[in-house]
Parts: structure tokens; C-alpha cells; sequence
């Protein structure tokens, strides 16, 4: 692992996230906030697939029309060959397919030491850094869990209102409710054992509409959501535009608690929780890990109110085409291209050219075990064989050429090997 990877990994899910807002764009008006909400699971999926891996193969993916594995190798190749002291076997880079560029044999060239010590610099300090910011949040969450501990158990009477309303829609989550002493607005903190916090002013007499709004988070489990999002915020921090798409993704989960709620109240009553809305975010919420709060997104208050003023049911049809169009968007984000799928396994390379990258892998020695148990890794997800190459032993390499042969002599891609 390196570095570089993490910038692929990072550049793809940000192209991922542009073609998921122009579809919420697109969308907007006439999908539900739901539909909105639950868009950022193919993000989600993305980030959690290593650059250049496809589920499927298609001729509409994402990765054929920006290809940030291809572009992203093709600069790995330009600095490696320029800073590199030794002799350079690779041909000129050419184009393999539409929008797809290649060094003709893929083998990589020995870099000097301060630049691979430069590049693991980069890594761990990276990785310092995620874990750094991560152990914040954690701090914080467990510092509001430890007070939240300490409030007073709330009268019976609130307690009850709260089990009410929970029986009423069906809920069976256990939730246990305290008084915090200061103001503010209720909100609900922990995934696991959640905790409902309602400040001492509103304990007399809370309005409903609220309650029912952090119950809901609690059922559709957004708190655990939330964790999985500040997870990945903290292993792109780096990144400005994903740290901003990760607020959106907060915003959009709050519009999809208030469509939910609407969807429980009588017509009559949404003009009242959007009132209720406007004079809870008025009192002001600092969001913290593992908790949720009906202020959230005060910022986007404007567009979370012009929903609820525009709140109607979808209809079937509506719903039949926000179906579709995720499984299209997953298509897209998801798989990968035929020409970048030959782009990784070495497609157009000349049997001359796979000569001289074989020559190429047996000089090559990997600097420590890390990097050997990468390239053996790279090599199956991949299914490209020089890397399978590089760290094999003399049977195996035997064994290997003979398949590459194979490969050759049947037109297949060169550098397939399947299981070998």
C-alpha cells in the first residue's frame, strides 16, 4: 500500500460523487428524500473497493468514461521513468482503446531510495493523520457519552409518552431517556443503546412532532449510518470536496428522517412540524459522533422546509423509475468497461514486448515482505500475471511463461493466469 493508491482510491470515489450530485440534480423534485438518501451507498460501495476492481464488465461504466485507473497508472509510469536510473525496457505509451493509455509491456522500473522513502513519508504520515482525526471524534463521542451517563432519569411521564409513540407506529427499540440540564434540543446519543436527551426546559411538556423525529433516527438506525460516514470522512481528510459531499450526505439523511415523519402525520399537521423544525434549529445542535438531532443540517434548513412544504406521496410509476435508475447508476459506479479491463491485464502487448517485460520481472526485487505480499495481492485482483510473476518461485515462473504462451497462441489477453 501505498500513498499513490490512496490518491486513486480518493480521485474515484470524488468522480463517483460528481455523478451521483448530477443525477440528485437531475432528480431532484421528483424522486423521494429517501431515494436521495440512500444514493450515498453506492459511494459507500466505491470507496470500498481497491481503484481498477470491477464487479461486472459493461460498455456504460464510469471507469470507461473517466478512468482514473488508467490515467493514474500512466503518471505512476511518466515518474517512475523519470526519475529512474535504470535502463528503461517499456516502449513509448500508446493508445490500447478509447480514452485508454498504456506503457506497451507495464513493467515497472526501479525507483531511487529518497523517492520510495519520500512515498512511504507521505503514506504514514497520511495514515498518522486519519487515525489522529478519528480518535478526536471517538474522544468526543465517548466524552458526551460519559455526561449523558451522569443526567437524571426522566419523569415517568415523558417516559411514557416516549413508549407511546413507539407503540403506536409499531417501534421495538429500547431507548432510555434523560434530562440534560442545560438548554438546547433533544437529540439521540449511541447506536447500540441509544439514549434520548431532552433538555431540562422542554421535559414539562415536549412537542411530540419532535420525539417522534429521533425516534425515527433510531429505527432506521441513520446513527449507525453516521458512524460508517465519519469513518470514511476521517480516511479521506485530505480530500476538501469529499469532506464537503459527507456534510451533503448528513443533510440528505436528515430530509429523509423529515419525509419519514411526514409520511406518519396527518396532512393537516406538516405545516405544525414545520414550525417545530424552524424553532428547534433556531436553538442551535454541534453535531457529534454517534448522535442524532432533529437541528442537524440547520444550514440546509431552507431545503429541508421547502420539502416539507412540497411533501406528496410518489407515485408507483415514480417509484418504479427510482428503482431503475439506481440499478443503472450501480452499473455505472460499480463495473468496469471492457477496454479498461484489458487495460489492466496487458491487452495489445506484443509477444516481443511480454518478453522483455518477463526479462524485466526477474530483475525486479521487491524492497521488504510488505511489498511482495502487495504485488501478490495486485496480481489477483487484477488477474494480471507479471505482478504473479515478479514473486514467484522458479516452478511457478515455468509455469506461468507456459500459460502467457498459451495466452499468445489462442489471442486471448497475455496476462491472464487464473489460479496458477
Amino acid at each position: 500500500m501505498s500513498f499513490w493508491n490512496v490518491l486513486q482510491v480518493s480521485l474515484l470515489a470524488s468522480a463517483v460523487a460528481l455523478l451521483l450530485l448530477f443525477a440528485k440534480w437531475l432528480f431532484r423534485e421528483h424522486l423521494t428524500a429517501r431515494w436521495h438518501a440512500f444514493l450515498w451507498v453506492l459511494l459507500l460501495a466505491r470507496m470500498l473497493l481497491p481503484a481498477g476492481t470491477q464487479v461486472l464488465r459493461n460498455e456504460i461504466s464510469l471507469m470507461g468514461a473517466f478512468d482514473v485507473p488508467a490515467v493514474a497508472g500512466f503518471a505512476e509510469a511518466a515518474v517512475v521513468n523519470h526519475f529512474s536510473d535504470a535502463p528503461l525496457d517499456a516502449q513509448p505509451v500508446v493508445q490500447a482503446a478509447p480514452g485508454v493509455y498504456q506503457t506497451l509491456h507495464l513493467a515497472p522500473q526501479a525507483l531511487p531510495d529518497w523517492l520510495t522513502r519520500l512515498d512511504r513519508i507521505l503514506f504514514w504520515g497520511y495514515l498518522a493523520a486519519a487515525c489522529a482525526l478519528m480518535a478526536y471524534f471517538v474522544f468526543c463521542a465517548l466524552r458526551l457519552r460519559l455526561a449523558v451517563r451522569r443526567y437524571a432519569a426522566a419523569p415517568e411521564p415523558l417516559c411514557r409518552q416516549v413508549r407511546e409513540l413507539q407503540s403506536r407506529y409499531g417501534w421495538e427499540e429500547r431507548v432510555r431517556v434523560r434530562i440534560a440540564p442545560s438548554g438546547g434540543t433533544p437529540y439521540v446519543c449511541g447506536a447500540l443503546r441509544p439514549v434520548l436527551v431532552v433538555p431540562a426546559p422542554l421535559a414539562g411538556g415536549i412537542d411530540e412532532k419532535v420525539l417522534l423525529h429521533e425516534l425515527a433516527h433510531v429505527h432506521w438506525n441513520d446513527i449507525a449510518a453516521g458512524y460508517v460516514f465519519t469513518a470514511f470522512r476521517c480516511l479521506h481528510w485530505f480530500n476538501p470536496f469529499l469532506w464537503w459531499v459527507f456534510g451533503r450526505i448528513s443533510d440528505d439523511s436528515e430530509m429523509a428522517c423529515d419525509e419519514r415523519v411526514l409520511g406518519l402525520l396527518d396532512p393537516p399537521e406538516h405545516k405544525a412540524y414545520g414550525h417545530v423544525l424552524l424553532s428547534m434549529v433556531q436553538q442551535g445542535f454541534r453535531y457529534r459522533l454517534g448522535t442524532s438531532c432533529i437541528a442537524n443540517g440547520g444550514g440546509n434548513i431552507r431545503r429541508r422546509i421547502v420539502r416539507i412544504a412540497r411533501h406528496k406521496e410518489i407515485s408507483p410509476k415514480a417509484r418504479g423509475v427510482g428503482v431503475l435508475l439506481f440499478f443503472l447508476l450501480a452499473v455505472m459506479c460499480l463495473t468496469g468497461s471492457a477496454a479498461v479491463a484489458a487495460h489492466w491485464r496487458g491487452a495489445g502487448v506484443p509477444g516481443g514486448d511480454v518478453k522483455a517485460a518477463l526479462r524485466a520481472a526477474e530483475r525486479y526485487r521487491p524492497a521488504d515482505v510488505n511489498e511482495a505480499l502487495y504485488l501478490y495481492g495486485k496480481a489477483y485482483t487484477l488477474d494480471n500475471g507479471y505482478y504473479r510473476y515478479i514473486v514467484a518461485d522458479d516452478g511457478t515462473r515455468d509455469a506461468l511463461k507456459r500459460v502467457f504462451a498459451e495466452n499468445r497462441s489462442a489471442g486471448r489477453l497475455p496476462w491472464g493466469f487464473g489460479s496458477t
